[in-house]
């Protein structure tokens, strides 16, 4: 390959506890996750906006027990119930956590002492315990224990959820203690099928190869423009849905792992590429605002899309192939 020459192509894929222990509570036995599990959660019944659904409860979960630091005054004890989750919303006393673009979920539990309460709730005081006061184990006793799902966006394929920490458990005896000893988990995850499910490119890569390109063309190029030498390339992507409403609204959007502004950043740091809808108004990677509406036929539609490398920083690129790829992401409106 001549030196002053770059080969441009783009893809689109579809505290130790030993040092806490005498003055926090702790588990007595290893720390226990609760799982729950999202397959038949979600089927055609159920896959609209504001659909909230019950997972079953889990019982029986009073064989956990905790030890609290000895001659604990009064015996009383403090639990938190805490998140690194954003809170999407809050309905009847539920604060329904964000999980993905299409999900939301909220837990409550059950507890004799207490009654029903809905996390995340930080320092809850619990009754006087002489089991807590004198450092002897005692349950948990969290013994029912509801997540809710909230449809936020109709689903429109299959989805993996990586099992995900709703909350985590503590437990101490005054309202500064800091938190540290995790005394159980409550999570959240698995697959979403469903009868319905859109296909793009009839499940191929889209390419767009751009061929040798001067690398002095992109020195005199404004950041986030393309050179003047070079030209948009144009493609038709087909989207094929299965048991969906005919003439059902839907948007295709960008998704991309290193991204600069409009662009898909490439594997050389001074290129990348834009996406950009038949008019060619880029489409911003990982902005769910920023997609391209279509409609469905019976059950398919044909999208345009265009592509051209950019320059990122206004330099001169050193010489050589480079790529850059991202994701097509297709949702109901």
């Amino acid at each position: 390959m001549n030196n002053g020459l770059i080969r441009g192509l783009l893809f689109v894929f579809l505290f130790s506890p030993v040092s806490v222990k005498a003055w926090m509570c702790y588990p007595t036995d290893s720390p226990r996750d609760i799982a729950f599990f999202l397959s038949g959660a979600i089927g055609h019944g159920n896959n609209y906006v504001g659909s909230i659904v019950t997972i079953p409860e889990r019982k029986n979960n009073s064989d956990m027990t905790v030890t609290c630091p000895l001659l604990t005054l009064r015996g009383v004890s403090f639990r938190s119930y805490l998140t690194d989750l954003p809170i999407s919303t809050e309905i009847d006393n539920y604060s329904y956590l964000s999980i993905n673009d299409y999900l939301d979920a909220a837990v409550s539990v059950t507890n004799a002492s207490v009654g029903t309460f809905y996390p995340p709730v930080k320092y809850l005081r619990f009754p006087v315990d002489s089991q807590v006061r004198f450092g002897r184990s005692f349950p948990v006793s969290d013994n029912d224990i509801t997540v809710k799902l909230r449809v936020k966006r109709k689903i429109s394929n299959n989805i993996n959820v990586q099992q995900m920490r709703l909350f985590s458990v503590y437990i101490t005896t005054t309202r500064i203690d800091p938190l540290l000893n995790v005394i159980y988990s409550v999570s959240l995850g698995g697959e979403i099928k469903l009868p319905g499910t859109c296909v793009i490119n009839a499940g191929s890569t889209i390419s767009f190869n751009f061929g040798d390109i001067d690398a002095a063309e992109f020195v005199n190029t404004e950041v986030g423009n393309r050179p003047q030498g070079v030209n948009p390339q144009w493609k038709s992507i087909g989207i094929k849905c299965s048991n969906t409403e005919q003439q059902a609204l839907m948007t295709m959007r960008l998704e991309g792992a290193k991204t600069a502004g409009n662009a898909l950043v490439s594997s050389n740091p001074d290129l990348g590429f834009v996406i950009a809808d038949e008019r060619g108004r880029p489409l911003r990677p990982n902005d769910p605002n920023s997609v391209i509406p279509f409609r469905l036929g019976a059950t398919s539609a044909q999208v345009k899309i265009g592509a051209w490398p950019v320059s990122l920083t206004g330099l001169k690129p050193a010489a050589g192939r480079f790529t850059s790829h991202g994701y097509i992401r297709v949702d109901f409106e």
